[in-house]
C-alpha cells in the first residue's frame, strides 16, 4: 500500500526472487510477523540493526549502537539528518540497485522516513517513557513489550507477537494505516479480481455483489467493501458504483453482501493510463 519499500525492494530484489518459493524458518516467521503487524513502520529505522542480528531464534546481546555504526559504515546506510537512531540507505547506490526515477524515488523514501522519525517523535512526547536515546535501549523497549526475552548474554524472539496498536499510544491516523497496510495483500485479491473482469472483460461495468466479489478473491466480505470503496474514492481510478444511482463510500459500505450493484470503469480516466495491463 505504500511506495516507502522500492528503494529496499531494488536493493535486494536478487535474494527475494530466490527466496521467494522458500519456506520461512519459525524465527524467520516471526520477524515477519514484526514486520506485518507494523513495529518496521513506527519504531525507530535502527530497528534493523537489531533484527539482523538474529540468525536463528536467539542472538547474543551485543552493543546494537556499534553494530549500527558498522553498518552505516560498509553497508551503503547514512544517518538521516545525522540521527544515530535513523540509518537509512544512502542515495550513493550502485548502479545495478538504482530504479529509473532513482532521484524522484530517493527523495521519496527520505520524505517518508522523516515523516516516520516525526511519528516517533510525536509518540514519545505522548508517552515519554518509551523514549529512546540508544539502539541498546530500543532492545530494552523490545524486552518490556514482549517482543523479546533477554536470558544472560542471550535475547531471544518471543514466538508470539504483540502488537503494536495494544502496546504504543498511536495517533487514530497510524492505527487507520497499519490497519490499511495489514489488508493490503487482500485488498489487492480483490483488485486483481476486477483487474481480470472489469479492465480487461468484455463490457466497461461488471454486475455484482460483495459476496461474489469476496468468493472470488478468497476475501471476507468486509474486505471486498472496503477495496470497492477505496476504488470509487479515487477520482483518476476511472471506477464508479451504481445501485438506484450513484453509491459513494458510505454506500459501498452499507451494502448487503447479496445486493447486486454496477461497477463501471471510465477507460478515459487519468488514472487508467496508469494501470497495470
Amino acid at each position: 500500500m505504500t511506495d516507502r519499500m522500492d528503494l529496499e525492494a531494488a536493493e535486494a530484489a536478487a535474494l527475494d526472487e530466490a527466496d521467494e518459493t522458500a519456506d520461512l524458518e519459525p524465527w524467520e516467521e516471526v520477524l515477519d510477523e514484526w514486520e506485518y503487524l507494523g513495529w518496521l513502520d513506527v519504531l525507530p529505522a535502527g530497528l534493523m540493526a537489531i533484527t539482523g542480528a538474529f540468525d536463528g531464534p536467539t542472538t547474543t546481546r551485543l552493543d546494537f549502537d556499534k553494530v549500527s555504526a558498522d553498518m552505516v559504515a560498509g553497508e551503503g546506510l547514512t544517518l538521516l539528518d545525522g540521527d544515530p537512531l535513523w540509518p537509512v540507505l544512502s542515495e550513493d547506490l550502485p548502479d545495478e540497485d538504482r530504479l529509473d526515477n532513482h532521484e524522484e524515488a530517493y527523495g521519496q523514501y527520505l520524505e517518508e522516513m522523516r515523516a516516520q522519525r516525526q511519528d516517533w517523535a510525536e509518540l514519545t512526547a505522548r508517552d515519554p517513557r518509551i523514549a529512546v536515546s540508544s539502539l541498546n535501549e530500543l532492545v530494552d523497549r523490545l524486552i518490556d513489550w514482549g517482543l523479546l526475552t533477554e536470558h544472560g548474554d542471550l535475547i531471544e524472539l518471543v514466538e508470539t507477537v504483540p502488537d503494536p496498536l495494544e502496546k504504543l499510544p498511536l495517533t487514530e491516523d497510524t492505527i487507520g494505516r497499519l490497519i490499511l497496510d495489514r489488508m493490503g495483500p487482500e485488498m489487492e485479491a480483490v483488485e486483481d479480481v476486477l483487474h481480470d473482469t472489469l479492465y480487461h472483460g468484455d463490457s466497461d461495468e461488471l454486475v455484482t455483489t460483495l459476496r461474489k466479489l469476496a468468493d472470488q478473491a478468497d476475501v471476507t466480505v468486509e474486505i471486498a467493501g472496503m477495496t470497492v470503496a477505496m476504488l470509487i474514492s479515487q477520482a483518476d481510478s476511472g471506477v464508479s458504483a451504481e445501485r438506484f444511482g450513484p453509491l459513494d463510500t458510505e454506500g459501498v459500505e452499507n451494502l448487503k453482501e447479496h445486493q447486486k450493484f454496477t461497477l463501471r470503469v471510465d477507460r478515459t480516466a487519468p488514472g487508467f493510463a496508469d494501470h497495470e495491463h
